[in-house]
Protein backbone atom coordinates (compact mmCIF):
# COMPACT_ATOMS: atom_id res chain seq x y z
CA UNK A 1 0.00 0.00 0.00
CA UNK A 2 0.95 3.44 -0.61
CA UNK A 3 1.23 5.77 -3.31
CA UNK A 4 -0.66 4.80 -6.73
CA UNK A 5 0.68 5.53 -10.09
CA UNK A 6 -2.24 6.88 -12.20
CA UNK A 7 -1.87 6.73 -16.37
CA UNK A 8 -2.16 9.40 -18.53
CA UNK A 9 -5.12 7.88 -19.81
CA UNK A 10 -7.01 8.53 -16.84
CA UNK A 11 -5.89 11.44 -15.89
CA UNK A 12 -7.54 12.29 -19.60
CA UNK A 13 -11.26 11.39 -17.93
CA UNK A 14 -13.17 13.04 -15.64
CA UNK A 15 -13.97 10.51 -12.56
CA UNK A 16 -17.96 10.13 -11.42
CA UNK A 17 -19.68 12.42 -10.25
CA UNK A 18 -21.35 11.58 -6.94
CA UNK A 19 -23.80 13.91 -4.47
CA UNK A 20 -23.84 12.67 -1.33
CA UNK A 21 -25.09 14.04 2.02
CA UNK A 22 -23.32 15.67 5.24
CA UNK A 23 -24.50 15.63 8.32
CA UNK A 24 -26.67 18.91 7.99
CA UNK A 25 -28.32 17.39 5.20
CA UNK A 26 -26.10 19.62 2.54
CA UNK A 27 -25.46 17.84 -0.89
CA UNK A 28 -22.13 17.92 -2.03
CA UNK A 29 -21.14 17.12 -5.97
CA UNK A 30 -17.97 16.54 -7.16
CA UNK A 31 -19.52 18.84 -10.29
CA UNK A 32 -19.94 21.54 -7.70
CA UNK A 33 -16.05 21.90 -7.50
CA UNK A 34 -15.30 21.62 -11.26
CA UNK A 35 -13.29 24.74 -12.54
CA UNK A 36 -12.63 25.71 -8.76
CA UNK A 37 -10.33 23.78 -7.17
CA UNK A 38 -8.53 20.48 -6.73
CA UNK A 39 -10.30 18.09 -4.67
CA UNK A 40 -8.64 15.19 -1.72
CA UNK A 41 -11.27 12.74 -1.11
CA UNK A 42 -10.32 10.71 1.88
CA UNK A 43 -12.85 7.57 1.71
CA UNK A 44 -12.60 6.02 5.29
CA UNK A 45 -14.43 3.15 6.98
CA UNK A 46 -14.30 3.75 10.57
CA UNK A 47 -15.54 -0.09 11.24
CA UNK A 48 -12.35 -0.81 9.46
CA UNK A 49 -9.66 2.06 9.14
CA UNK A 50 -7.33 1.98 11.97
CA UNK A 51 -7.90 5.91 12.99
CA UNK A 52 -10.69 7.63 11.01
CA UNK A 53 -11.05 10.24 13.79
CA UNK A 54 -7.34 10.45 13.42
CA UNK A 55 -7.21 10.57 9.57
CA UNK A 56 -10.50 13.84 9.98
CA UNK A 57 -8.42 15.40 12.76
CA UNK A 58 -5.62 15.63 10.30
CA UNK A 59 -8.02 16.84 7.60
CA UNK A 60 -9.17 19.56 10.13
CA UNK A 61 -5.39 20.63 10.92
CA UNK A 62 -4.51 20.83 7.61
CA UNK A 63 -7.39 22.42 5.07
CA UNK A 64 -6.27 26.06 5.21
CA UNK A 65 -3.00 25.34 4.00
CA UNK A 66 -4.49 23.18 1.37
CA UNK A 67 -7.11 25.71 0.51
CA UNK A 68 -4.17 28.41 -0.14
CA UNK A 69 -3.07 25.88 -2.95
CA UNK A 70 -6.63 25.55 -4.22
CA UNK A 71 -7.42 22.22 -2.80
CA UNK A 72 -10.63 21.59 -1.01
CA UNK A 73 -10.83 18.10 1.27
CA UNK A 74 -13.69 16.13 1.68
CA UNK A 75 -13.75 12.92 4.41
CA UNK A 76 -16.22 10.34 2.83
CA UNK A 77 -17.24 8.10 5.68
CA UNK A 78 -19.05 4.88 5.01
CA UNK A 79 -21.54 5.09 8.43
CA UNK A 80 -23.91 7.64 8.89
CA UNK A 81 -23.24 7.83 12.56
CA UNK A 82 -19.49 7.34 13.02
CA UNK A 83 -19.21 8.08 16.82
CA UNK A 84 -19.32 11.45 16.28
CA UNK A 85 -16.75 11.75 13.61
CA UNK A 86 -19.76 13.79 11.75
CA UNK A 87 -19.88 17.07 13.41
CA UNK A 88 -17.06 18.28 10.88
CA UNK A 89 -18.21 19.87 7.87
CA UNK A 90 -15.74 18.35 5.62
CA UNK A 91 -17.63 14.75 6.31
CA UNK A 92 -20.30 13.40 3.80
CA UNK A 93 -21.54 10.03 4.11
CA UNK A 94 -21.52 7.16 1.61
CA UNK A 95 -23.58 4.55 3.29
CA UNK A 96 -24.69 2.70 0.76
CA UNK A 97 -20.69 2.11 -0.69
CA UNK A 98 -21.25 3.38 -4.14
CA UNK A 99 -19.44 6.03 -5.01
CA UNK A 100 -16.43 4.41 -2.40
CA UNK A 101 -17.01 1.46 -4.45
CA UNK A 102 -16.75 3.27 -8.38
CA UNK A 103 -13.71 5.02 -7.01
CA UNK A 104 -11.62 2.44 -5.61
CA UNK A 105 -12.10 0.63 -8.70
CA UNK A 106 -11.32 3.84 -10.73
CA UNK A 107 -8.00 3.83 -9.13
CA UNK A 108 -7.15 0.13 -8.53
CA UNK A 109 -7.31 0.52 -4.60
CA UNK A 110 -6.58 -2.83 -2.83
CA UNK A 111 -8.02 -1.37 0.63
CA UNK A 112 -11.59 0.30 -0.58
CA UNK A 113 -11.88 1.27 3.34
CA UNK A 114 -9.07 3.70 3.67
CA UNK A 115 -7.76 5.54 0.49
CA UNK A 116 -7.35 8.98 -1.05
CA UNK A 117 -7.88 10.47 -4.51
CA UNK A 118 -6.87 13.84 -5.60
CA UNK A 119 -8.70 14.89 -8.40
CA UNK A 120 -7.58 18.34 -10.69
CA UNK A 121 -9.83 21.64 -10.63
CA UNK A 122 -11.28 20.04 -13.58
CA UNK A 123 -12.39 16.76 -11.74
CA UNK A 124 -10.03 14.11 -13.20
CA UNK A 125 -8.01 11.98 -11.16
CA UNK A 126 -4.43 13.42 -10.40
CA UNK A 127 -2.66 11.28 -7.82
CA UNK A 128 -4.15 8.23 -4.81
CA UNK A 129 -2.79 6.73 -1.95
CA UNK A 130 -4.02 3.22 -0.86
CA UNK A 131 -3.78 3.06 3.22
CA UNK A 132 -3.70 5.09 6.17
CA UNK A 133 -2.87 8.59 6.08
CA UNK A 134 -0.11 8.22 8.89
CA UNK A 135 2.44 6.66 7.36
CA UNK A 136 5.56 8.45 6.60
CA UNK A 137 5.66 10.44 3.44
CA UNK A 138 1.95 11.01 3.24
CA UNK A 139 1.81 14.69 4.58
CA UNK A 140 4.87 15.68 2.19
CA UNK A 141 3.73 14.10 -0.86
CA UNK A 142 -0.13 15.17 -0.96
CA UNK A 143 2.07 18.44 -0.55
CA UNK A 144 3.66 18.31 -3.36
CA UNK A 145 1.23 16.39 -5.33
CA UNK A 146 -1.26 19.72 -4.46
CA UNK A 147 1.00 22.70 -5.06
CA UNK A 148 1.99 20.79 -8.61
CA UNK A 149 -1.50 21.23 -9.63
CA UNK A 150 -1.63 24.69 -8.10
CA UNK A 151 0.85 25.98 -10.35
CA UNK A 152 0.18 23.42 -13.22
CA UNK A 153 -1.27 26.05 -16.39
CA UNK A 154 -3.27 24.51 -18.63
CA UNK A 155 -2.44 26.97 -21.47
Amino acid sequence: MGWLSIPASLRAQLAPDFLLADAKGRMVARSHYRDRCSLLLFFLDPSDCNDAAGAIRLVESRKAGWAEIGGRAFVILAERDASGLAGYDEVIFDTDGVVTARYADLIGARNNRCFLIVLDRYGAPHAAFDGSPFQVDFGERLQQELTALYYDCPE
